[in-house]
């Protein structure tokens, strides 16, 4: 049985290679190279690094940012990120093109723009940079299709439109993704922010006002804190400040800004006993087969998330869903009257049992820490377990690659 959870750990593992960056970016058609992994150990090893507007991020697992560091300078531009050493053109109402490696989770996308002081934004501190956000786009409520999703099947590429109206100068782009599958608690939420210089020409004088990067969000924003998995999310609002009044709505696909003019069901952040939701949903729980998903599908019963479901590194979290050996309608409850902002929130697993896993000589299973699971555990409690040897594992990778 022992290695039946190995396997499960294993898969997790594999989830972490699932995050993404942008590998190039296009401005007004031209491609330039974006800041790859590679360029870390280049610069480790002493290598002359190239050209690039696209700025460095030590993120070498390609990891988020968390709720919890929402203050901190890694949600600027990823993790201790470094100014680009070049700047590139694009017209004012031309396009920038955000073309990721990879992509496996879904959730809102948005972009915004910093003007530089000086017109330089090679030594600007980022931590000064003020955002405006020229482009967002959340949930198309006809097909139920997150922008994420679009990104990936228009060749894992976001095209934003430049405002023009923007003032011509210097200014740092930040191109943002966040996976929602985990929104669900309090802290689940997962940014995934990079920058890029880009002068904007053109005879455009709008400077609008912008707001440092590290206030953007709360832990308990709508959009950051919400039950991704209503059956028929019917309007969502992108976190964040607003959009600003001359961006054109978002034509990747169906979905546009004015998808999320108003809060209402998806937005809300779950709290007390239940998640907030204008709809009553019914959710089918698998059976028999257990499978790895990026997040549980949640039940109509919230609890606080218990401690030992947080890993010690910020930078990995994934949930696993379970099935029970039966299938089960789950319906949701009522809306909640407001948000804790106390303690995070959890699904509660609605199922347990009192085997207790052991490995192929009879011994009880043991974590890295040499943990022991509880003769009597529930699904949650085991997920918590499975994802600190997951998150052991993880940070053990993560110091080979950096030795």
């Amino acid at each position: 049985m022992l290695a039946h959870y190995v396997s499960l750990v294993g898969a997790l593992t594999t989830v972490v290679a699932a995050h993404g960056y942008v590998e190039s970016f296009k401005t007004d058609g031209v491609e330039h190279p974006g800041y790859l992994i590679k360029y870390y150990y280049d610069k480790k090893n002493g290598l002359r690094l190239p050209e690039l507007a696209a700025w460095s991020a030590e993120n070498l697992d390609s990891g988020f940012i968390a709720p919890e560091n929402y203050t901190s300078p890694d949600i600027i531009c990823a993790k201790n990120a470094g100014n680009a050493n070049s700047t590139v053109q694009v017209s004012a109402g031309g396009t920038v093109e955000f073309r990721w490696n990879k992509w496996a989770h879904f959730g809102p996308v948005m972009t915004y723009v910093a003007r530089c002081p000086a017109d330089d934004c090679t030594t600007a501190d980022k931590t000064a940079l003020e955002f405006v956000k020229i482009d967002e786009a959340g949930i198309d409520v006809g097909s139920q299709e997150w922008a994420a999703t679009t990104m990936v099947k228009n060749n894992l590429t976001w095209v934003t439109k430049v405002p023009n109206t923007l003032a011509a100068g210097h200014y740092v782009f930040r191109h943002e993704t966040i996976a929602v599958q985990g929104s669900y608690y309090e802290g689940g939420a997962q940014n995934y922010p990079q920058c890029f210089n880009i002068e904007i020409t053109g005879a455009g004088t709008a400077q609008p006002v912008g707001v440092r990067a590290q206030e953007l969000y709360t832990p308990t924003d709508p959009g950051i804190l919400f039950n991704p998995y209503v059956k028929n999310i019917t309007s969502y609002s992108p976190p964040g400040p607003a959009l600003f009044k001359d961006a054109t709505p978002n034509s990747n696909s169906s979905i546009s800004a004015a998808t999320s003019a108003s809060n209402t069901s998806a937005s809300a952040a779950p709290t007390g006993s239940s998640f907030s939701n204008a709809t009553t949903s019914v959710v089918q729980v698998p059976a028999a087969h257990t499978t790895l998903a990026t997040a549980i599908r949640p039940t109509s019963h919230v609890s606080k998330k218990p401690e030992e479901s947080k890993t010690s590194n910020p930078e990995f979290s994934t949930a696993v869903q379970i099935p029970s050996e039966t299938s089960a309608a789950v319906t949701e409850s009522p809306k909640p009257a407001h948000a804790s902002k106390s303690a995070g929130h959890a699904v509660a697993v609605p199922s347990s049992t009192t085997a207790t896993p052991t490995d192929s000589e009879g011994e009880e299973a043991k974590n890295s820490d040499g943990e022991i699971l509880p003769e009597t555990f529930t699904l949650e409690t085991f997920i918590a377990w499975l994802l600190r040897n997951a998150s052991d594992k993880s940070r053990r990778h993560a110091r080979q690659l950096g030795a």
